[in-house]
């Protein structure tokens, strides 16, 4: 058996260094820690908003207009096919 001397000193030690750790750790893209530890997540900058919101309104013109080529495309495929009947 581990005798009470050694243990609890162990014990000590080590939830000493898992709370030391939980410090240090970089946080995740989750909700903000609490006062002096936090720090704004890299997600919810202004500037990553701001470039979600870039990329959202790029995609949609490009898939815009793609929808709009293909709806050509198909206008143009059904004419041909008219005038060859």
């Amino acid at each position: 058996m581990l005798s009470d001397r050694l243990f609890f000193p162990l014990i000590t030690l080590v939830i000493i260094s898992i709370v030391a750790i939980a410090a240090v750790w970089p946080q995740g893209d989750g909700a903000r820690s609490p006062a002096p530890f936090g720090h704004t997540p890299t997600q919810q900058t202004p500037a990553a908003i701001a470039a979600r919101s870039r990329e959202a309104a790029v995609n949609a013109a490009d898939k815009a207009r793609s929808a709009a080529a293909a709806r050509k495309d198909a206008e143009a495929a059904a004419r041909t096919k008219a005038a060859l009947q």
